[in-house]
């Protein structure tokens, strides 16, 4: 918030309002500091986008499960996989986080 922002909520309570909660500020002073706000968050991004990727050609990732080759690729080539014993589940009793702080203070 800058010194006018600030000179302009004085002026609100010199005049009688009330700034007692955040909810008190008047709508349209928000809305000002939103929009002021966003502007200057975008013309950081501009500023930052332009100047950093001038010369780095964009990265494109693509985020994939495996499909149903992929199970069928590492079945038949680690036969180990398919041998390999279940994992059994903790059975932890009660809420897991009260659970683990517990174990935690007792650690």
């Amino acid at each position: 918030m800058k010194e006018r922002h600030l000179t302009s909520l004085i002026k609100y309570v010199e005049e009688g309002g009330i700034l007692e909660t955040q909810n008190d500020v008047p709508k349209e002073f928000r809305e000002r500091l939103y929009a002021k706000d966003q502007q200057s968050l975008e013309k950081r991004q501009t500023t930052t986008t332009s100047a950093s990727t001038a010369n780095i050609p964009p990265i494109h990732i693509t985020n994939m499960l495996p499909g149903k080759s992929c199970q069928t690729y590492q079945s038949t080539t680690t036969p180990t996989l398919q041998t390999a014993t279940p994992v059994t589940r903790l059975d932890i009793p009660g809420f897991r986080d009260i659970t683990v702080k517990d174990y935690y203070t007792w650690q």
